[in-house]
C-alpha cells in the first residue's frame, strides 16, 4: 500500500512537470516571456544599428561580427578615411547564426561586408543558446517560428524549463521593483550614428585566458555551415564578402596546431566566396589594448587595429575593384537618428543603479552615513530625471562630499566637458557648493578643478552648470565630487555627465 502511494506520488510530480513543461513550450509560441537584461541590450543595438543602415542610399560597408566588432572596429573611422558609409552592425557572438540572418535584412546589392567571426564561432556546436533563445523568443517570433522541428525542440530544451521560467520572471518583476530593467550593464547609449560601441574607454585590470583553438577543424558544425551560407548567400546578391581576424591576446594555445586549424578555415570560407584579409596574428594586441575580455578592445585597441584593417584593405585588389565599381554610389542621406556628442564617461551619473540597495559608483566622504558632521544619503524624494538623486545634508559647517569612481582617459585627449544639476535649500554665501574634478596626470601629479561648476547658494530648484576643463599636459584619470563645504543646509545632486572634448 505504502509502495502504491509512493509510485502514485511521483507519477503526479512526472505529469506536473510534464504539464509544465508543455505549457510553457506553448508559451514560447503565443507570447512573449519576461527579456534577459542582455537581450534588450541586444534589441536596442539592432534598432540604433538598423536606423542608420536604412538611412544610407546606395551601396555601404557593413561590419558583421559578434562582440568582438562591437568593441572591435571602428565603422565610424573606416566611413572617414573611404568616404563610404560604413555600418558597425556587430551584436553578440552568443545570437550564434541569427546575427548573419539579421544582417542579411540589412544588406543590398552592391555592398561590401566585413564579416569577422570569434574563433570559437567556428567550433560552435549547437544551433541554440541561451541568448539567442531569449531573443527570438522575447523580440523575432517570426523568425522562431520558423524554425525547422529540430531547432523548435532545441529551442524548448534551451529555454523551456519550469526553473529556468521562474527565474526569469522573478527577476524581471525584481527590477520592475527596482526601476533598473534597463540600467546597469551594457547601454545602446553609448553607441555613436555608426553603430560602434564608445564606452570601452580604459582597460579593466584582470588576468586573461588564453584562446583555445581545437584539435581538429570540424565543416559540418552548426554555425560555420551557417557562415558558409552566409558568404554564398551574398555571392549570388553580388555582395562582396572580406573575412577577417577577431583583435584578441598574443597567447594563442598550441601555435602549430592552430595553424593547420586555421588553413582549414580559410579554404573552406575561401571556397564559400569570401575574399581572406590580414592573417590571425596581425591582429593579436598587447593587454594593455584590451577592455573587459579577450575579445573587446578599448578606444586604443579599437583605433589600432581599425588603422590595420583600413590599411590592409587599400592594399586588397578586390576592395579596390569594389571600390572603384561603386565610385559615385555612395550616398547618405540626412541621417534619420541625430549624431551624438562623445560619450558619457561617467559612472552612474544619472544616481539609478543600484548594488544591495546601495549607491553604485559613488561614496560618502564623511565617514558613517549618518555621522556628526552631516547626513549623505541615496534620495528617492526628488530628482532632476529618474528616481534619485545624491542628498548632502550639512548639520555641522565642515567639509561633507559625495566621491565618484575613478575613470580612466584615453591618451592624449585636450580636456573634459562636466554638465551637473543641483537643487539646494538654506545654504549660505559663504559656502563652497560644487563639483570639483581631481584630475591626475601620467607624471604622477594632481590638481583640484572647479572653475564654472559652482552653483548659486540660498535656496534654489534644478540648477546646470557646466564647463570644459583643459589639460596643460596629459591627464590619465578624472574623479568627480560633488561638494558641500562651510555651511549649514541642503543639497541634491543629479545628472552629472562627463564628456571627452575633442577641440579646443
Amino acid at each position: 500500500m505504502r509502495l502504491l502511494k509512493s509510485k502514485k506520488c511521483v507519477l503526479v510530480i512526472l505529469a506536473t512537470v510534464c504539464v509544465f513543461c508543455l505549457l510553457s513550450a506553448l508559451c514560447i509560441f503565443t507570447c512573449y516571456f519576461a527579456p534577459r537584461r542582455e537581450t534588450v541590450w541586444v534589441d536596442d543595438l539592432y534598432k540604433r544599428k538598423e536606423a542608420y543602415s536604412k538611412s544610407i542610399k546606395g551601396s555601404k560597408i557593413v561590419i558583421v561580427a559578434g562582440s568582438s566588432g562591437l568593441y572591435g572596429i571602428s565603422a565610424e573611422q573606416i566611413e572617414k578615411h573611404f568616404n563610404i558609409p560604413t555600418v558597425n552592425f556587430a551584436t553578440h557572438a552568443a545570437l550564434m547564426d541569427y546575427y548573419l540572418f539579421r544582417a542579411q535584412k540589412n544588406l543590398n546589392n552592391g555592398d561590401l561586408v566585413i564579416l569577422a567571426p570569434e574563433y570559437h564561432q567556428y567550433f560552435a556546436i549547437s544551433p541554440m543558446s541561451d541568448i539567442k533563445a531569449d531573443y527570438i523568443v522575447n523580440f523575432d517570433k517570426p523568425y522562431a517560428k520558423s524554425l525547422p522541428l529540430a531547432q523548435k525542440l532545441s529551442l524548448m530544451k534551451t529555454y523551456a524549463y519550469p526553473w529556468k521560467i521562474i527565474k526569469n520572471e522573478t527577476s524581471y518583476f525584481r527590477a520592475i521593483y527596482r526601476n533598473m530593467i534597463r540600467t546597469g550593464g551594457p547601454d545602446a547609449r553609448n553607441l555613436n550614428r555608426n553603430g560602434d560601441e564608445t564606452s570601452n574607454i580604459g582597460s579593466k585590470e584582470k588576468q586573461y585566458k588564453q584562446v583555445i583553438i581545437p584539435n581538429k577543424f570540424d565543416p559540418d558544425r552548426y554555425v560555420v555551415k551557417k557562415i558558409s551560407e552566409f558568404i554564398e548567400w551574398c555571392k549570388r546578391e553580388n555582395i562582396k564578402v572580406m573575412l577577417t581576424w577577431p583583435g584578441t591576446i598574443t597567447n594563442i594555445s598550441n601555435k602549430e596546431r592552430s595553424n593547420i586549424v586555421i588553413h582549414s578555415v580559410v579554404v573552406l570560407m575561401s571556397n564559400a566566396g569570401a575574399e581572406i584579409v590580414g592573417e590571425p596574428e596581425d591582429f593579436f594586441v598587447p593587454a594593455n589594448y584590451l577592455y573587459n575580455t579577450i575579445y573587446h578592445l578599448n578606444s586604443e585597441g579599437v583605433a589600432w587595429r581599425t588603422s590595420l584593417l583600413i590599411d590592409l584593405l587599400e592594399k586588397n585588389q578586390t576592395f579596390v575593384r569594389w571600390k572603384e565599381n561603386n565610385n559615385g554610389d555612395f550616398k547618405m542621406k540626412a541621417p534619420e537618428i541625430s549624431p551624438r556628442e562623445m560619450p558619457d564617461i561617467c559612472y552612474n551619473g544619472g544616481m539609478e543603479q543600484s548594488s544591495d540597495n546601495s549607491i553604485s559608483g559613488w561614496m560618502a566622504a564623511v565617514g558613517d552615513k549618518n555621522n556628526p558632521l552631516g547626513i549623505a544619503e541615496w534620495d528617492n524624494s526628488c530628482a532632476h530625471t529618474g528616481r534619485y538623486s545624491l542628498r548632502l545634508e550639512n548639520t555641522s559647517g565642515n567639509h561633507i562630499r559625495w566621491r565618484g569612481e575613478k575613470i580612466a582617459l584615453p591618451q592624449k585627449i585636450r580636456g573634459i566637458k562636466v554638465n551637473a544639476w543641483s537643487r539646494a535649500r538654506d545654504i549660505n554665501e559663504k559656502a563652497v557648493y560644487c563639483v570639483s574634478m581631481k584630475v591626475y596626470f601620467k607624471d604622477g601629479s594632481f590638481k583640484l578643478e572647479s572653475l564654472g561648476l559652482h552653483f548659486s547658494k540660498g535656496t534654489h530648484d534644478w540648477e546646470e552648470v557646466k564647463s570644459v576643463i583643459y589639460f596643460d599636459k596629459e591627464a590619465a584619470a578624472v574623479t568627480p565630487y560633488l561638494i558641500l563645504y562651510s555651511t549649514k543646509g541642503t543639497a541634491w545632486f543629479d545628472d552629472i555627465s562627463i564628456r571627452i572634448n575633442e577641440k579646443r
